[in-house]
């Protein structure tokens, strides 16, 4: 069985969804993450991964793709340590597909995101170069 796995993922939100859809994901992730007894979500937005692929058996490995948008989440092993987590995640795509990945093995854009919507209690800046590696700053994502 192959288990695709992503690093140096990264939550992309598309600007046809709208604002309040990234902020009502992230919400919903944030909490997610942060309930010890949560083990499966639901995703209500839209949102795809990206990162570098390895594992699929369709794809080249280590090239960089993107998701279809994900549909649900669930924790298949949980750290002990909650200082450093290092929990690893199955996303389910709206397609079936499987995507397998690490809290701690993210993009450094997503870590932005998220430290800042923690820290400024769930508002984040509106500038794309914060969030969106330059290749990507094409007016698709937010």
């Amino acid at each position: 069985m192959t288990m695709p796995k992503l690093t140096d993922w990264g939550m992309f939100f598309e600007e046809k969804h709208g604002r309040a859809n990234r902020l009502k994901v992230l919400h919903d992730f944030v909490e997610f993450l942060k309930d010890p007894e949560a083990t499966t979500m639901t995703v209500d937005g839209n949102y795809m991964l990206g990162g570098i692929v390895t594992g699929h058996k369709r794809l080249i490995d280590n090239k960089e793709i993107f998701t279809s948008d994900v549909l649900s989440l669930e924790k298949i092993e949980v750290s002990r340590d909650r200082t450093a987590p290092h929990d690893l995640l199955c996303a389910t795509t709206i397609n079936g597909t499987k995507y397998y990945f690490y809290t701690d093995h993210s993009s450094k854009y997503i870590r932005n995101l998220l430290g800042d919507y923690l820290i400024n209690d769930g508002k984040i800046d509106e500038t794309p170069e914060l969030y969106i590696p330059e290749r990507l700053r094409t007016g698709r994502f937010l």
